[in-house]
């Protein structure tokens, strides 16, 4: 299940975007960051799907895809239509999420630049 959570330094750059949905928490004071309640100091834990989501709403407007490329192979690639689209071949379904949310925040920084 953990690894459906977005890492804690994506989820700091989110929450720097605005992303804040009721969710779990990593909590800025832990060693480990872990997953609790909210507190003062705690920043959103939210899971790929809801910040992909997220992204896809009237804000961003981002549609994203993770899509196989391969029948007979473990090779994924990732789109975000209306930007930019990367060609790059991942091996794993999660290595294409990841990289997809670090291009997802990286568009949205440069655009409120």
């Amino acid at each position: 299940m953990e690894k459906e959570f977005i890492p804690y330094e994506q989820a700091l750059a989110l929450k720097e975007l605005g992303f804040d949905l009721k969710i779990n928490y990593y909590q800025h004071y832990s060693k480990f960051k872990k997953l609790g309640e909210k507190t003062k100091d705690s920043i959103p834990a939210p899971l790929y799907q809801q910040v992909f989501g997220w992204f896809n709403e009237p804000v961003f407007n981002f549609d994203t895809w993770i899509k196989k490329l391969s029948i007979n192979k473990w090779e994924y690639a990732y789109l975000i239509r209306n930007e930019r689209q990367k060609s790059k071949v991942y091996s794993s379904k999660e290595e294409a999420e990841f990289e997809c949310l670090k291009e997802l925040i990286e568009i949205v920084k440069i655009n409120e630049r």
